[in-house]
């Protein structure tokens, strides 16, 4: 009975006692956070240390070309680019054309790099054809000076979804034409009348040469080259 009694109250300490386990040291060379800070509201940049990424999710109402940036590190630890660096041509690094890479640097010289993803979660763009037969590729005669005084411009219009409205100085749309040399001329004006329709506003006579053109639209981070090309004329 003795003996039951002294098990008993030794279970008893033994669930009673806690051991401290202390977590693994950190790496002394990451990001440990980042922030877009050219929005209405700051964006917080998620930091994945396993595959070294960033991820920023960008809403792409902003519409923003250029992003400024701040980021902190472990402690000790050096950047590069450094925190506040502003990335320009924001759209290149959304399409994945350029790519950004943080390198970080500990206090005993061992190198961590992070790689940025940019994502706007923009609606897929969807853009018409403007010729419905290959064969019969629709015609449109450049612009032109009328009796070398009066600028006549030529309109060609086009039609698809998820369109942007261009707004103030900031430029969401272009229109380019491509010969079939692959030579690239783009629209003197686009005008965004709506979500579903634009219209390209064609280059002079002298600068575009009559022939085939494919047509290209950008919209912010969605680029589309249309299958079918339209034919170019010398106005009458």
């Amino acid at each position: 009975m003795l003996i039951a009694i002294a098990c008993t109250g030794t279970l008893l300490t033994g669930c009673t006692e806690t051991e401290t386990i202390e977590p693994p040291a950190q790496p002394a060379n990451r990001i440990l956070t980042y922030t877009v800070v050219n929005t209405p509201d700051p964006v917080h940049g998620a930091v994945n240390d396993n595959d070294s990424t960033i991820t920023v999710y960008l809403p792409y109402y902003y519409y923003l070309s250029l992003m400024q940036t701040e980021l902190t590190v472990s402690e000790g630890a050096t950047v590069t680019p450094d925190s506040g660096t502003t990335l320009d041509d924001l759209v290149r690094v959304i399409k994945g054309d350029t790519v950004i890479r943080y390198t970080v640097t500990d206090t005993k010289g061992k190198k961590k790099t992070y790689t940025l993803h940019v994502e706007t979660q923009q609606p897929a763009l969807e853009i018409d054809e403007i010729t419905t037969d290959a064969a019969a590729p629709k015609e449109f005669a450049s612009s032109y000076l009328y009796q070398e005084k009066y600028e006549v411009y030529t309109a060609v219009p086009i039609t698809g979804k998820n369109l942007f409205k261009n707004i103030g100085n900031q430029t969401q749309v272009t229109v380019t034409f491509i010969n079939e040399q692959g030579t690239e001329i783009s629209a003197v004006d686009v005008n965004v009348y709506s979500t579903t329709s634009i219209t390209a506003i064609l280059p002079f006579h002298w600068q575009m040469a009559p022939g085939l053109y494919r047509v290209r639209v950008e919209c912010y981070s969605h680029t589309i080259t249309i299958k079918n090309p339209i034919r170019i004329k010398s106005p009458q």
